[in-house]
């Protein structure tokens, strides 16, 4: 372990004399060998699987291999575990946003309401500095900021986006999302 903290262990090595195993507690009768093999995905170092053995040499290569492929599998099977509880989480955390969402919702009646409830929801869920809600005028040429979270009172029913020229109009159009992933880089991004 100490190998691998200092960067020195990058593949499977066999270790000759284990200043560990001198150290164990219990009966090391028998165990010359102690095997390292770092576990780890990508970049991404998990730790490292260790086997002491009895008998007067070092493993073969053949063996090294079996024991490299074995951390291997080991290190994808940690690693999807991981991600696994890392998705159940989040969705745990989505399911919880939906029904606080869905039960605010159910006790309002006036649209704008129902629009201030949901930005605020997303606000909060994603951590957003702006949400807006917008909503296709009788014409259906224009999109209304009618709900939304960070913007000024005074915008909400009057600022407005054609539907044919502005991105929020081509998703309006199209149906797919967009997103900029950054709004400072000056390529133009209309806002208020």
């Amino acid at each position: 372990q100490r190998r691998l903290l200092s960067g020195e262990l990058d593949r499977t090595t066999n270790i000759l004399e284990c200043q560990r195993l001198r150290e164990a507690a219990g009966s090391v009768e028998g165990l010359e060998i102690h095997a390292s093999v770092p576990l780890f995905v990508g970049a991404r170092w998990l730790g490292v699987m260790n086997l002491a053995s009895p008998g007067p040499s070092s493993l073969s290569d053949e063996q090294l291999r079996l024991l490299s492929a074995i951390g291997h599998q080991v290190s994808v099977a940690v690693e999807r575990a991981r991600l696994y509880e890392q998705v159940k989480t989040r969705r745990v955390v989505e399911q919880e946003t939906l029904l606080r969402l869905s039960q605010t919702l159910i006790g309002l009646n006036e649209p704008r309401a129902v629009l201030q409830a949901a930005a605020r929801t997303a606000q909060q869920a994603l951590q957003g500095d702006y949400i807006s809600l917008m909503i296709p005028d009788p014409t259906g040429r224009w999109l209304v900021l009618e709900g939304g979270a960070g913007w000024e009172p005074e915008l909400y029913g009057r600022y407005r986006v054609a539907v044919e020229t502005w991105r929020e109009g081509h998703v309006f159009r199209t149906g797919e999302p967009f997103q900029q992933p950054d709004v400072q880089s000056g390529a133009p991004f209309p806002c208020p």
